[in-house]
């Protein structure tokens, strides 16, 4: 799994929404230039994610690393 997490097609950057079965909480939008919310979209993605597939459309490798 840990070569699909550092395709290119996984977001770095921007401001993303994530679907409601990951972040329901109402602030599902991420501005992944913030550093403090890049970290707690990818805590919610880790926690929530009910399938390899969730993980792999939403968690980037290198930054997964760095965090």
């Amino acid at each position: 799994m840990a070569d699909t997490l550092t395709a290119p097609k996984r977001p770095t950057r921007g401001v993303i929404t994530l679907p409601c079965h990951l972040d329901w909480s109402g602030h599902a939008e991420y501005d992944l230039g913030r550093p403090a919310r890049m970290s707690s979209m990818y805590k919610a993605v880790l926690i929530e994610a009910g399938s390899v597939d969730d993980l792999c459309t939403w968690l980037n490798g290198e930054l997964l690393l760095r965090l």
